[in-house]
C-alpha cells in the first residue's frame, strides 16, 4: 500500500504558478529596490523555481521549445508586466 502511494506521487508533475502573479511579484521587488532595471528583473526571474520549470516544460507555460525564443518571450513578459506605463 505504501509503495502505491509513493509511486502515485512520483508521477505527479510539479508546476509553478508564479506566471499567474508575475506582475505582483515584480512590482513588490521593484518597490523593495531588489529590481532596478530590466536586466536585474531578468536575473531575478532566472533565479526562481518558475524559470527551472519553464526550462523543463515550456509548453505548459505557453513558451516555445527553442532556448533563444524562450528567453525572448520571458524578456517580453518582464518588460510588459513591470516597465511599461
Amino acid at each position: 500500500m505504501y509503495m502505491n502511494v509513493i509511486l502515485t506521487y512520483l508521477h505527479l508533475v510539479v508546476v509553478c504558478s508564479l506566471h499567474h502573479h508575475l506582475i505582483e511579484h515584480l512590482n513588490a521587488e521593484i518597490v523593495l529596490h531588489t529590481i532596478t532595471d530590466v536586466s536585474v528583473a531578468l536575473e531575478w526571474l532566472r533565479s526562481t523555481f518558475f524559470h527551472i520549470r519553464v526550462k523543463q516544460n515550456p509548453q505548459h507555460y505557453g513558451l516555445p521549445q527553442e532556448e533563444d525564443k524562450k528567453e525572448e518571450k520571458l524578456q517580453r513578459m518582464v518588460l510588459e508586466y513591470s516597465f511599461s506605463n
